[in-house]
């Protein structure tokens, strides 16, 4: 008895394979005959930054393909391609595609952020992301974001190279692009010849001598302490310049 229980359990589990084997080669051949019938492209806000949208990516879709999309046998798109054709636009920084049951492509991106630009006399300037990144100048949109300038902008370039000074920059811009006060107030940062930061303000008249990009909280802790503690009390206008470069004090003058 115990013998054929296991015959019929086995028996039982083996069409069962079959069938699910079967449904399995069924959809797929169903799938294989399925044309791509739509692109949809969803992307995502960089924080009002809007340099690129859903004709752009599908403009640099059709400038890299041999053939259109649209009508193409889904077994024969190549997403991993797609995805490096979109990640060679400028303004892309990452990109998920995927194809589903219905014959539909997904287009998920990610838009870079930036959050400073460098001015440059010489020549255009260009953008930093959040990682420190350069992005080109748009023709289509200016984000209204931090400006820099330097002295030397040659020396400011090569500066950008060098991981160490490129990290330390980063997360004083970063430090000032997440603080919604401080994102509000610094306008400009120039960078003299000795790699001194000087801010400008968007309310007050103050330049602010930040010194290097190093003990930056401790700095903007004090710098806070002047705009709530001695501008009410002195007057908005009565100081020119503000120095955070010294450890522990802050020179007004």
């Amino acid at each position: 008895m115990g013998k054929i229980n296991k015959f019929i359990r086995w028996v039982g589990l083996t069409i069962i394979l079959v069938l699910f084997l079967t449904t399995i080669l069924f959809i797929e051949k169903k799938r294989a005959k399925k044309t791509c019938q739509a692109i949809d492209i969803q992307v995502h806000k960089a924080e009002h930054h809007p340099f690129i949208d859903a004709q752009d990516i599908q403009g640099q879709i059709a400038k890299n393909a041999e053939h259109p999309l649209l009508g193409m046998a889904i077994e024969n798109l190549n997403t991993k391609k797609i995805e490096n054709s979109i990640k060679s636009h400028k303004f892309v920084k990452r990109v998920v595609v995927c194809k589903n049951w219905q014959g539909d492509l997904k287009i998920e991106i990610a838009p870079q952020n930036p959050i400073a630009r460098i001015i440059r006399t010489q020549g255009p300037g260009y953008y930093l992301d959040e990682e420190g990144t350069k992005l080109p100048l748009s023709q289509k949109y200016t984000a209204r974001v931090l400006l820099i300038s330097a002295d030397n902008e040659h020396v400011l370039n090569a500066h950008l190279e060098k991981m160490k000074y490129n990290r330390a920059l980063v997360k004083l811009l970063s430090f000032i692009h997440k603080n919604p006060f401080w994102h509000a107030q610094i306008a400009h940062i120039h960078i003299d010849t000795e790699s001194n930061f000087t801010m400008y303000t968007q309310v007050s008249k103050q330049k602010v001598e930040f010194g290097k990009p190093e003990r930056i909280e401790k700095k903007f802790g004090k710098l806070k302490l002047f705009y709530k503690y001695i501008l009410p009390f002195k007057g908005w206008n009565t100081y020119d310049r503000v120095n955070l470069a010294f450890e522990n004090q802050i020179v007004c003058e």
